[in-house]
């Protein structure tokens, strides 16, 4: 944690609140970021519509101090980080966002890669730009990410700007959503899809073969961020989770009202997959207790929650995900 020192953190945000979390956020004198884009309309909506750049995410500029003030800000869920506690966005990648965003270039969101050849821009006014060199539909772009988050953007250079060749240097992060630990002989993909297998509530009573079984891990887990006790949606009557599996990450939040609990999820596409209509399913021994249909937000709920321990199951016509939770 930084110590009055002012660092970057990544909000996730409740769907659609994105604009008003940065809105409250400068109110309160916090420096907000939400970038956005342009994306057109359909043939029969004519025109441009303003969108985030990174759905469900805001970043803000603040020290520990003011922790407690963001979190309670209407529409924030949590700070994003590892396991181990929140941690801060590389400053030098919200840098290179915000060039890209204020600069007159057509840019949209993209698919996040770590390798590639990484190159700086030599001129012009993406001017010392880093970032992956790519092949678009209209020539040549340069993708941009935020690591902690495994989200990216394109921005189209054009086959004339002159880049150069720049030794990525970048450690890897290891957090949220891509804090999965190494695999090993007991934490591997295929150790995984074996303990998965026992925890389905099958379709159609046996395995389909056609279907993919992923299992999904918890990356983030409120309880054990201590130094945040007492703030909105921490501590107390609210747990967040964040389960990640594949190109998805599950946001959970437990709340406990009079002796009875509830799960207010939302599921999140990396890769801007379609997730509208997925079933839930909250298992105990493989035994169905409930079952909840995703809405277009990606949002679902589960009341009257057992107490112990539980499986989350969601259904996509082409895989199944299954991760384990306590409430």
């Amino acid at each position: 944690m930084n110590h009055g020192r002012l660092l970057w953190y990544a909000l996730h945000v409740r769907a659609q609140f994105e604009k008003v979390v940065a809105i409250n956020l400068s109110r309160k004198g916090i420096d907000a970021f939400l970038p956005t884009f342009e994306t057109r309309g359909r043939s029969s909506e004519p025109g441009h519509s303003e969108m985030p750049l990174f759905p469900n995410y805001v970043f803000c500029r603040i020290q520990d101090a003011e922790l407690q003030s963001v979190l309670t800000t209407p529409g924030v869920i949590h700070i994003m980080g590892t396991k181990s506690g929140v941690k801060p966005v590389d400053e030098a990648e919200i840098a290179a966002v915000k060039l890209v965003v204020q600069a007159p270039v057509h840019y949209q969101p993209c698919q996040f890669c770590e390798t590639g050849r990484r190159v700086r821009v030599a001129g012009g006014v993406l001017q010392d730009l880093e970032g992956i060199l790519v092949k678009t539909s209209n020539g040549t772009g340069i993708v941009v990410g935020i690591s902690l988050l495994q989200l990216a953007v394109v921005v189209e250079i054009g086959d004339g700007t002159r880049v150069v060749d720049v030794p990525d240097n970048r450690t890897p992060v290891s957090a949220l959503p891509t804090g999965l630990k190494p695999s090993s002989s007991r934490n591997s993909p295929e150790h995984d899809a074996e303990r998965v297998s026992g925890m389905l509530r099958y379709r159609l009573g046996e395995l389909d073969p056609s279907i993919t079984y992923v299992p999904a891990t918890i990356v983030f887990d409120s309880s054990r961020q201590t130094s945040m006790a007492g703030a909105r949606g921490v501590l107390g009557p609210f747990r967040s989770l964040v389960l990640q599996a594949e190109d998805f990450n599950i946001h959970l939040e437990i709340c406990h009202e009079r002796k009875q609990r509830h799960i207010l999820g939302q599921i999140l596409s990396r890769r801007q997959k379609e997730v509208a209509d997925a079933r839930c399913y909250l298992l105990r021994n493989g035994k169905e207790l409930q079952a909840a249909t995703v809405d277009a937000l990606g949002e679902f709920n589960f009341t009257d929650v057992p107490e112990g321990d539980l499986n989350l199951q969601v259904d996509f016509p082409d895989r199944t995900i299954i991760g384990s939770l306590t409430a």
